[in-house]
């Protein structure tokens, strides 16, 4: 019988160590630490949105709404309540009676839900989509976001229905992810030699063209948003309250087909590229469950900010005349500019505001000075000799 020396006994005890030793950065740490700094920031701004003034109803004002339009749009916040609870039960409650355990989707679906608060930051440089304020509201957390740029009033600014909008990130954004993946899973399982970009491809026209039809064909117009600051050349129904950018569908396409590839393409354990390296933590499943949520939170942020937050928010630096069709609607403009304020509609002629106190152009061109705020003095040019 062969003997083991003492060395080759302490080398498989190193190695053995070496393998099981937890990872201080793998992807899910690093991910889920990116996550719970993404969640704590959005937990201050939502307090001190719901603790400030802003937190209060905005109305429609005095122009008067098409009863078509209401009908509408009540029955579908209405709807969006069991249409959310199905998505909720087929991708959460079912999956957990069957395998004991909270699946990928289910995060996802928390992490749809928590992306939300994304929804109105496109505005943040300067307001170029807005909001119905038919439906019931609170206002908007926008104001309470550190340097929000836009001036706003509470009960005047662009507010978010979020009875609508947030059941909505369920059973269309969410299930539009299941959709992409569903596609790009007929595709492998008919060619499996497929290659990984033709997959993407396929999977980013399907999302575009489902945004240009769900929006553009549906959406606006029965008047729930509307891209204000939309380029009427690169618009469907430019000038009309209902104009959509195809741009559009172009940047939310290709952040939503990022997150659905985020949801499909997985390791052979099942994980997610921010949830690789969960075997490695020590502890309960719990543990390992709480890091994979924030971990998916975290990715999930991170490529909606990137994807959409930020090229909306240089979109909205550089918004197009608000159309006549719009400012002539109260429940459109919702008192952020035009008749009745200190501010005129965004546009190319108009300098962005940078909040409350900002000297800015009123609707009849003049300079408008905030009370208080003091008009820049023009210090003369030193003429004398410079300056040691």
């Amino acid at each position: 019988m062969a003997t083991v020396s003492t060395s080759d006994r302490e080398l498989a005890r190193e190695q053995a160590s070496f393998v099981t030793r937890p990872r201080p950065w793998s992807p899910i740490r690093v991910w889920a630490a990116v996550g719970g700094v993404i969640l704590a920031f959005q937990t201050y701004v939502i307090v001190r949105w719901v603790t400030g003034p802003y937190f209060t109803r905005v109305h429609t004002g005095p122009t008067p709404m098409p009863h078509w339009m209401q009908t509408v749009q009540t029955v579908m916040m209405l709807a969006g309540f069991p249409l959310a609870a199905l998505v909720l039960y087929f991708f959460m409650i079912r999956p957990l009676r069957r395998e004991r355990r909270i699946t990928t989707d289910a995060k996802l679906m928390l992490v749809w839900l928590l992306l939300y608060f994304q929804d109105p930051l496109g505005n943040y440089s300067g307001e170029w989509y807005v909001y119905n304020s038919y439906l019931p509201n609170l206002g908007s957390w926008t104001t309470s976001i550190p340097g929000w740029m836009p001036a706003a009033k509470p009960g005047a600014m662009s507010p978010e229905p979020a009875l609508w909008i947030g059941p909505s990130y369920l059973y269309v954004l969410f299930l539009g992810t299941v959709a992409g993946g569903w596609l790009m899973g007929r595709i492998r399982a008919r060619r499996p030699d497929t290659k990984t970009w033709k997959l993407v491809a396929a999977c980013w026209v399907f999302m575009v063209t489902l945004d240009v039809v769900a929006e553009g064909l549906v959406f606006n117009p029965i008047g729930l948003w509307c891209y204000v600051g939309a380029n009427p050349s690169l618009s469907l129904n430019a000038g009309h309250y209902y104009q959509y950018p195809l741009y559009y569908g172009v940047i939310w396409g290709t952040a939503w087909t990022a997150l659905t590839c985020m949801r499909f393409f997985k390791d052979d354990r099942g994980q997610t590229f921010v949830e690789r390296g969960a075997s490695s933590i020590s502890g309960s499943g719990g543990r390992r469950g709480v890091l994979s949520f924030l971990a998916l939170f975290g990715g999930a942020s991170t490529i909606f900010f990137v994807m959409f937050t930020l090229p909306a928010q240089w979109i909205g630096m550089h918004s197009s005349a608000w159309p006549r069709d719009v400012q002539s609607r109260s429940y459109l403009v919702n008192g952020t500019c035009g008749e009745g304020t200190n501010t005129a509609c965004p546009g190319p002629a108009v300098p962005l505001t940078r909040g409350n106190n900002s000297i800015r152009v009123g609707p009849d061109g003049k300079l408008y000075v905030p009370p208080g705020v003091e008009v820049p003095e023009v210090v003369p040019l030193d003429r004398g000799p410079k300056a040691p």
